[in-house]
């Protein structure tokens, strides 16, 4: 190539086309894809939305449909947490009340009623 302050002449100008990339060249990756004028028959067009509206109305059945099943689901395990919750209070609670009856014999504290009820295992 010659420096671009001197003259090019026409040998130059073929030369330089032909070194120029090549689209097919500019990316191995380059897809030629059709041209965007492409005329969609109306009847497939009218068929894709038909078909949408088909799939959005039975995603809503099936959801429907899924929800209500859940709820049986939810409600139950709900249930059994609420049981399992108030089984681990009463559990926590008696386990307190021998922790700290442990504590006040290991204080050496006497077991009038009164330390009882102080310690919170009053009977």
């Amino acid at each position: 190539m010659k420096i671009a302050s001197t003259p090019l002449n026409c040998s130059d100008h073929v030369r330089l086309k032909e070194m120029a990339p090549q689209p097919h060249q500019i990316h191995p990756n380059w897809v030629v894809l059709a041209p965007p004028n492409t005329r969609v028959s109306p009847l497939i067009r009218l068929s894709r939305y038909v078909a949408l509206g088909f799939g959005i109305m039975w995603g809503a059945h099936r959801y429907r449909v899924i929800r209500q099943k859940h709820a049986v689901t939810r409600d139950r395990e709900h249930r059994e947490a609420l049981e399992q919750a108030k089984t681990n209070a009463e559990l926590k609670k008696l386990q307190n009340k021998k922790d700290m009856l442990l504590l006040a014999e290991q204080v050496g504290l006497a077991m009038t009623p009164e330390n009882l009820k102080m310690l919170g295992v009053d009977n």
